[in-house]
C-alpha cells in the first residue's frame, strides 16, 4: 500500500512539475548543519541526465550505495500514509527534459523535527546530505537517506 501510495503520488507530482517553470530562488535559507563529512556520491555537481540516473541506479541497485554518503539535491515532497500513520519525506529530482522524476525517502534528524511545522513548504527546492540506508516495514524493504543535513535553497 505504501509503496503504491509512494509511486503514485511522485507520478502526480511529475505530471504537476513536470513542464513547469524551473526557476528558483538562489537565496539561502534556514540550514540544519553538521560536522563535515566525506560525501561519497555529491549529485548536487552533476547534470540533470547524470542525476537521474545515478537515483535510479541508486534505487535499481541499493547494495552498490548502501553506508555511502550522498548529497542532493530537488524538490521537497512529503505523503501520509493511512496504513502507518507515517509522514514520509523526499527530494524529488527529474532528468534533464524535464519530463520524469524519480524519489529519494529522507529521514531527517531521526524524525525530532516536526512536521509540517518544521519542513519546508511542498515543492520547496531542498539539498540535503546523509547516509544511503535501508529499513523493512510491513515485510518490504525501502531506502532513504538518513540526513541531519536539510538546506533549503
Amino acid at each position: 500500500m505504501k509503496k503504491n501510495l509512494i509511486v503514485t503520488m511522485l507520478m502526480c507530482l511529475a505530471l504537476l512539475v513536470g513542464c513547469g517553470d524551473t526557476s528558483t530562488s538562489s537565496s539561502k535559507a534556514d540550514s540544519e548543519s553538521s560536522t563535515a563529512q566525506k560525501v561519497d556520491f555529491d549529485l548536487t555537481t552533476m547534470d540533470g541526465t547524470m542525476v537521474y540516473s545515478t537515483v535510479y541506479d541508486m534505487v535499481s541497485n541499493p547494495g552498490n550505495y548502501l553506508g555511502k554518503t550522498v548529497s542532493l539535491k530537488g524538490n521537497f515532497a512529503s505523503s501520509y500514509d493511512e496504513t502507518t500513520k507515517t509522514n514520509y519525506f523526499f527530494v524529488v529530482i527529474g532528468d534533464a527534459a524535464a519530463c520524469c522524476s524519480q524519489g529519494m525517502e529522507f529521514i531527517w534528524d531521526d524524525n525530532r523535527h516536526a512536521y509540517p511545522e518544521e519542513y519546508p513548504a511542498e515543492n520547496a527546492q531542498v539539498q540535503i546530505s546523509g547516509v544511503f540506508g535501508e529499513y523493512d516495514e510491513n515485510g518490504s524493504t525501502y531506502y532513504y537517506i538518513d540526513t541531519d543535513n536539510l538546506t533549503l535553497l
